[in-house]
C-alpha cells in the first residue's frame, strides 16, 4: 500500500512539472508554452513599427510554433504601424490589437477560422486588411470604427457578425464571395458603401444592417434571401433603387425609412407582400413599386403604396444607340419604336453582327435603338432569358464602373451608355477636338456609337487600341466606339 501510495505522489509531480508553462521574452514579445511543442503570443505592447510574429520561436533547446494570439495580446499599442500573422497561428483571441490608433496595414495568413470579435476595433487609421483564406466567421465588432476603404472577404467567410463594420465611414466597396450565408444585426451600420450587390447565397440579412449608411445609391439583394431584418436600410439617404426578389415577402417597419431619395423600388415576386406603415416612410415624393405585368392584379392593393405599383418603368437615352444592361429580366416585345440588341458572331473588319430580341435576362449586355430624348415604358419580364453566345459583356473593371453614369428610373438625368466590352470586336477609338463634333453627322448611319464626353488635364497621354500613345494639348475629347450593323 505505501508503494503504491509512492508511486501515485512520483506521478501527480511529474504531471505538475511537466505542465508548468514558463515565460519568456524575444523581441520584446512575451510568449508562454502551452505545450512541449507550442507558445502563446501574451503580450505584444512593448513593439513598435511594424511587427512580423514569428512562425516559431527557440527557448532553450527547443524550438516552439507560435500558434495562439492571446486576447489583448497588442491591445493599445499605439507604436505598431503594421502586423503579419504567420499560418502557423490557429487561434487569435478577442481585443487583440484593438485601439491600437496607428496601427494602418494587417496581413493574416493565419489558419483560424473564427474571429472571436473586438480584434480590430476602434483602429482607425486601420486602412489595409488581407484576411486569412481559412476564415469562416467575422466576428462581433471585428473592425469596427477603423479606417478601411475597401475590402475583399475570402471564399470562405460564411457569416459577418454584428457590429462587425459598423462606423467604418471610409469603407466604400465590400467585394463578397458567392459563400457568404449570413449577415447579421447593424454589421455594416454607417459605413460608406456606395452600392451593394449582394451574393447569390445570402439568406439572412439582420435588423439595421445597413442603417445610416448615407452613400449608398444602390442595392440589389440575392434571389435567396427571404426576409429584411427591420430597419435595414433605415436612413440611406443617397438611396435611389432597390432590387428585391421574390422570396421576400414581408417588408418588416422602417426597412426603408428614411430613405428620402428612393424612387424607385423593382419586386420581382407574383404575390402581394406584407408592408408595414413605416416601411417606406420618408421615401422620395416619385416613389413607385414596379412589378411583372403578369402580377400586377395580384399586388396592385398592397397597403400603403398601392397607388405606386406599376408594371412599367420609364427609360429614355440621349442618343439613337446606346448601350444598356439591367440586375433584372427586361421585356421590350411591347414597346414601339424602340430595339434592343445583342451580338452575334462578328462581321467583315472584325465587326459585330447585331441580333434584335424582346426579352434579356439580369446581366445581359445589349445596344439599345431609340429616338433621342423620348420616354419608353419597359415592362419587367416574366422569364429570365440569357444568350451564351452574346458578344457584349458589362464591363466590371474599377474604371468602368467610375466612368459610367447608371440608368435612374425617375429621369431625374438622362441615361448614358453602361460601359460594355466584347471578345469578339474591335472597337475603333475615334478622339475629337469639341469644336468638331459636327462629324458625327457626317459618319455613316449604320454605326452604332457609344459616346462619352471627359473634362481633361491640359496635357493627358491617349492611348490607342494598339498602345501607340501620344500628347494632346486639349481640355476635353469625346471617345466614340463603333459597331458596324450588319
Amino acid at each position: 500500500m505505501r508503494l503504491k501510495r509512492l508511486l501515485f505522489l512520483c506521478t501527480a509531480l511529474l504531471s505538475f512539472t511537466t505542465s508548468f508553462a514558463d515565460d519568456f521574452v524575444q523581441n520584446s514579445i512575451k510568449y508562454t508554452t502551452s505545450s512541449d511543442k507550442t507558445v502563446t503570443l501574451v503580450d505584444g505592447k512593448s513593439t513598435s513599427g511594424e511587427v512580423v510574429i514569428p512562425s516559431s520561436v527557440r527557448y532553450g533547446k527547443n524550438d516552439y510554433a507560435v500558434t495562439v494570439i492571446e486576447h489583448n495580446a497588442f491591445q493599445g499599442n499605439n507604436s505598431i504601424t503594421s502586423v503579419i500573422i504567420p499560418s502557423s497561428v490557429n487561434s487569435i483571441g478577442y481585443c487583440a490589437f484593438n485601439a491600437c490608433k496607428n496601427l494602418r496595414s494587417v496581413t493574416d495568413a493565419s489558419s483560424n477560422a473564427n474571429m472571436q470579435g473586438y480584434e480590430y476595433t476602434d483602429c482607425t487609421n486601420l486602412q489595409s486588411v488581407t484576411l486569412s483564406g481559412s476564415l469562416q466567421t467575422i466576428g462581433y465588432r471585428s473592425f469596427a470604427n477603423t479606417g478601411l476603404t475597401s475590402l475583399v472577404l475570402p471564399a470562405n467567410v460564411k457569416e459577418i457578425g454584428g457590429q462587425a463594420f459598423q462606423d467604418c465611414q471610409h469603407l466604400t466597396q465590400v467585394q463578397f464571395d458567392s459563400r457568404l450565408e449570413v449577415i447579421k444585426d447593424h454589421a455594416f451600420k454607417q459605413t460608406g458603401l456606395i452600392t451593394l450587390e449582394l451574393p447569390s447565397g445570402v439568406n439572412e440579412i439582420g435588423e439595421w444592417s445597413f442603417e445610416g449608411c448615407q452613400n449608398l445609391k444602390k442595392v440589389v439583394l440575392p434571389l435567396r434571401a427571404t426576409a429584411l431584418g427591420t430597419g435595414s436600410f433605415f436612413h440611406c439617404t443617397s438611396l435611389e433603387s432597390v432590387v428585391i426578389p421574390g422570396n421576400i415577402t414581408t417588408f418588416n417597419d422602417n426597412t426603408f425609412n428614411g430613405c428620402s431619395r428612393l424612387s424607385a423600388v423593382y419586386y420581382l415576386g407574383d404575390n402581394q407582400p406584407s408592408i408595414n406603415q413605416y416601411t417606406f416612410a420618408g421615401v422620395d415624393n416619385k416613389f413607385n413599386f414596379y412589378v411583372k405585368p403578369s402580377a400586377l392584379a395580384n399586388i396592385r392593393g398592397v397597403a400603403y403604396i398601392s397607388d405606386k405599383v406599376k408594371d412599367s418603368f420609364p427609360y429614355q437615352q440621349r442618343s439613337k444607340y446606346a448601350t444598356f444592361s439591367s440586375e433584372f429580366a427586361v421585356d421590350f416585345a411591347s414597346v414601339n419604336g424602340l430595339k434592343a440588341y445583342i451580338a452575334k458572331g462578328v462581321g467583315e473588319n472584325n465587326s459585330v453582327n447585331l441580333l434584335p430580341i424582346t426579352t434579356a435576362g439580369a446581366g445581359t449586355g445589349l445596344v439599345i435603338e431609340a429616338t433621342p430624348n423620348t420616354v419608353y415604358q419597359l415592362r419587367l419580364a416574366d422569364n429570365d432569358t440569357h444568350y451564351d453566345d452574346n458578344a457584349l459583356h458589362v464591363a466590371t473593371s474599377e474604371i468602368a464602373n467610375n466612368a459610367t453614369i447608371q440608368h435612374k428610373a425617375d429621369l431625374t438625368y438622362l441615361s448614358n451608355p453602361v460601359d460594355l466590352t466584347t471578345d469578339k470586336v474591335r472597337y475603333e477609338l475615334i478622339a475629337l477636338l469639341l469644336s468638331q463634333l459636327s462629324m458625327l453627322s457626317q459618319m455613316e448611319q449604320r454605326c452604332v456609337i457609344y459616346m462619352e464626353i471627359r473634362l481633361l488635364p491640359l496635357q493627358i497621354s491617349v492611348e490607342r487600341p494598339h498602345g501607340h500613345g501620344r500628347s494632346l494639348l486639349i481640355t476635353s475629347l469625346v471617345i466614340l466606339q463603333k459597331f458596324i450593323l450588319q
